[in-house]
């Protein structure tokens, strides 16, 4: 074990090199250890233990039966790990795709997770931030910093983390503060996006029993990664009353994308007067502004001619390449959302957070109480038909705020004798508040039509505003037997039973005077101009886990498991003539399945090896579409779904090479609809390809996609991880991390288009870092995605393209998706004390 340490420095770079090289051929699985035990590792060899909180209690990884994934606070930050889809793009099943409009993101584990176009759909994977349960996609926008670890967790997880965690749940657990005086500073620079980035913590301890914690990380990108190649133009208005025709110039918009600045600051507080008590608060802050939420909104296939169907020439290749355009500061100025910038487009996010948690153990009883209120409140304005002509563009403004409130108790015994009990009761309350203002495209001639004679200056350049809202309460008890059946044999059986009621009001109180024969303008006379509608649910979700532990080096267990999604309504669809409220509303989402698994601990604490093989059912899936028999986007229940197969991890850390860590994993997925039959078809699509007429039951064209793959998932997908640190000398040492993930192809869409599928690909993430031997001090050079690889996330019909859908005339549409970040290279600085 000395051999390493006492070779010459040369040496040590060759062997860093061979490290780096050898890993290009392989592939990331993550795992979490404390930093003092990954310390120890890499100077004694052999394995750190892993500690989980999946259950709500801190449990070695090698004993519990559960499907989890876990990443340390220093791998984070030695790969510059700093956002939720940073850290989807190192474990193999899961997919995250930020939105440019609806909920704001798609959360996918294992194939199932839900298309974000619609902001009364809430995600299949649940994100928890220090027990809190954080409503809405737009949890994107919250940076990951400070961290003590996080967590992914696979599968149902409805038992410990409740309602919307039908595929998995991410657990977040921010660092607190310890007894000892912390302090850290980091800097960055992206040299691609030109991204800055600051980040810094101290922690200090007040007094004996009371420790505060200050946490901030301030970014500022100063190019982006997609270049915006409108060039702005003519915008035509006509005035319906008067028939005037006015022409403004629309200067070029931002040239980069998304340009954003982002500051996050986390401020803790804990009391801990001896080991039986402790009372922690956080408060956090988080303000994000972008160039644009479409910015990723990019045509990658014109299948006409390699053109852009609206406006030919604009190119369609895989290259980071889009068109935005503002609107004429002098038509909009009077308007709160798409005026709120002069015209120009914008994204704008702030929340702000609190947490208490009060925990109190003795040797018999362990209590857990944890509080959470957060609010946000996000609004942008975009133009969303992918094409220079700004002239023929869809703009919207949209004003999402959110607030949340809620308290969970839970209580846990730790008798001596072989059955103890975990029980619980939850709530939240939620309100969610919307307001979207559109301009449609107009004629090629007249423009677009507005309204000078509109009640409201701001409705002057207006289609149609929009105002919804939802009020959300849930109640939910849960509870778990823990019967130690022999000593090697353990059975849990527990569930979870939720009530919820959602109340939602829908209007759209402007609609242009050409188009209120189509689309309902507000009139209280009117019952159908206004949709209030009252849902309640009540769900109860089971689970049953057998586990034998023979000894500590092996676990071996089976588990049926449920879970729930909760149902709600399209509160951002539109109202037409043709809609009714039952329309928008949608029924909760469920699933249920087994799995099983066998977790072992080899060569001396040398080699873990841990396979694991999955079924779930999932029933009333939750798809959201654009029905163009209604003209708008629209939430309903697929069907049935079924994800099933097997996943396989290693880690090896011999200590014959003391520093070495070796992290491999692969899995098998199938994830497929079983039941599909009213599935709409992609545009263009023909009978020969699928696509059925109307009928009196589904009124609208579809086909059946029975058999077909769900969204985002490929069958076969790989990991592993290279990591080496070893001293060099004169009180430093070096570190090589190389990672590369390969998947497999997989569609993009939800709806089996042929046209929206991502190849296979293999991405490459590397970093080497220099610094001292007590970690006073480090230098990191951070690569991602070394090789260049294009990968899209999400992908639809192009607004307003393709036509003769279910038709033998059928013209596929244009297709514009959103892709992951290009190769980029940061150089980062980190200094402690």
């Amino acid at each position: 074990m000395t051999v390493l340490r006492e070779s010459p420095v040369g040496s040590r770079f060759v062997a860093l090199g061979a490290l780096a090289i050898a890993s290009c051929f392989t592939t990331p699985a993550i795992a979490q250890t404390s930093e003092d035990e990954s310390r120890q590792s890499a100077s004694q060899g052999g394995l750190s233990d892993i500690i989980v909180t999946a259950r709500k209690r801190e449990e070695s990884v090698q004993n519990i039966p559960v499907a989890v994934i876990a990443v340390t606070s220093e791998e984070l930050a030695n790969r510059n790990l700093n956002n939720i889809e940073a850290i989807s793009q190192s474990v193999p099943q899961f997919v995250v795709a930020r939105g440019s409009t609806g909920s704001g993101a798609n959360l996918s584990l294992r194939g199932i997770g839900s298309n974000f176009t619609s902001i009364g759909i809430e995600q299949s994977v649940s994100v928890n931030v220090d027990g809190v349960y954080y409503g809405q996609g737009r949890v994107l926008n919250e940076a990951v910093f400070d961290m003590q670890q996080v967590e992914i967790l696979k599968g149902p997880q409805a038992l410990f983390f409740g309602k919307n965690s039908t595929a998995g749940a991410l657990s977040f657990t921010t660092a607190d503060p310890g007894p000892d005086f912390e302090a850290m500073a980091r800097a960055g620079y992206e040299f691609r996006t030109q991204d800055k980035y600051f980040e810094g913590m101290i922690s200090v301890p007040l007094t004996d029993t009371l420790g505060a914690r200050f946490a901030g990380r301030f970014t500022d990108m100063d190019q982006g990664y997609i270049r915006n190649q409108s060039t702005g133009g003519t915008f035509r208005v006509t005035d319906t009353p008067t028939g005037t025709i006015t022409d403004y110039n629309v200067p070029p918009a931002t040239r980069y994308g998304p340009l954003e600045r982002n500051l996050n600051l986390r401020g803790t507080l804990k009391w801990e007067p001896d080991n039986q008590f402790s009372a922690t608060i956080k408060a956090s802050f988080a303000d994000r502004k972008a160039t644009t939420p479409g910015f990723l909104n990019e045509l990658f296939l014109c299948p006409i001619n390699g053109t852009s169907q609206l406006q030919p020439g604009n190119e369609c290749n895989k290259n980071w390449k889009g068109y935005w355009d503002d609107l004429p500061s002098g038509l909009v100025s009077g308007s709160p959302l798409l005026g709120r910038k002069d015209g120009k487009n914008y994204d704008e996010y702030r929340s702000y957070t609190v947490t208490g948690t009060i925990r109190y153990d003795t040797d018999k009883l362990s209590l857990n109480w944890v509080n959470g209120y957060q609010k946000f409140q996000n609004q942008f304005m975009l133009k969303s038909d992918t094409t220079s002509n700004a002239n023929r563009g869809t703009y919207a403004g949209t004003d999402t705020s959110y607030h949340a409130y809620s308290t969970e108790l839970r209580a846990q015994t730790s008798f001596d004798f072989p059955v103890n009990v975990l029980v619980g009761i939850y709530y939240q309350s939620s309100q969610l508040d919307f307001q979207q203002d559109i301009i449609f495209p107009g004629s090629p001639t007249a423009g677009h039509a507005i309204n000078s004679a509109a009640p409201d200056p701001s409705l002057v350049p207006l289609t149609v505003r929009k105002l919804s809202d939802t009020e959300g309460n849930t109640f939910a008890a849960f509870g778990q037997l823990l019967w130690d059946i022999v000593p090697t044999v353990q059975m849990t059986a527990g569930g979870r039973l939720t009530h919820e009621t959602k109340d939602s009001n829908y209007a759209q109180p402007y609609v242009h005077p050409n188009l209120r024969g189509f689309f309902r303008m507000l009139d209280p006379t009117v019952p159908a101009s206004q949709f209030i509608y009252h849902q309640k649910f009540t769900d109860f979700s089971p689970e049953v886990t057998l586990t034998w532990r023979p000894d500590s080096n092996l676990t071996v267990y089976g588990a049926y498991k449920t879970g729930y999604k909760s149902g709600g309504f399209s509160i951002s669809g539109l109202n037409t003539i043709t809609t009714s409220v039952n329309d928008l509303a949608f029924q909760p989402e469920t699933v249920d399945g087994f799995e099983a698994g066998i977790r072992t601990q080899l060569a001396d604490n040398q080699l873990r090896l841990n396979v694991t093989a999955f079924t779930y059912d999932y029933k009333d899936l939750q798809v959201d579409f654009f029905n163009s028999a209604i003209t708008t986007f629209v939430t309903f229940n697929a069907g049935t779904a079924r994800t099933r197969g097997i996943e396989f991890d290693a880690e090896w850390a011999p200590r014959a090479a003391p520093g070495l860590n070796v992290r491999a994993a692969f899995a098998y997925n199938d994830a497929e609809y079983t039941r599909f039959p009213g599935a709409p078809c992609y545009a263009g699509q023909t009978p020969a390809q699928g696509c059925m007429a109307a009928t009196a039951t589904i009124p609208y064209v579809h086909q059946n996609l029975k058999g077909t793959p769900t969204q985002l998932a490929p069958e076969w997908t790989g990991s592993l991880t290279v990591n080496y640190e070893t001293e060099i000398g004169s009180g430093l040492k070096a570190g090589l991390t190389t990672n590369l993930r390969y998947s497999d192809s997989y569609l993009v869409s939800p709806f089996g288009n042929p046209l929206d599928r991502q190849s296979a690909y293999a991405m490459l993430d590397a970093s080497l870092r220099v610094g001292a031997e007590d970690d006073r001090w480090q230098v990191a050079l951070i690569g991602k995605n070394l090789t260049n690889k294009y990968v899209l996330t999400y992908a639809q019909d192009a607004p307003s393209t393709g036509s003769g859908t279910g038709t033998a005339a059928g013209v596929p549409a244009d297709q514009f998706g959103f892709p992951l970040p290009p190769r980029t290279v940061a150089l980062q600085a980190t200094v402690r004390y």
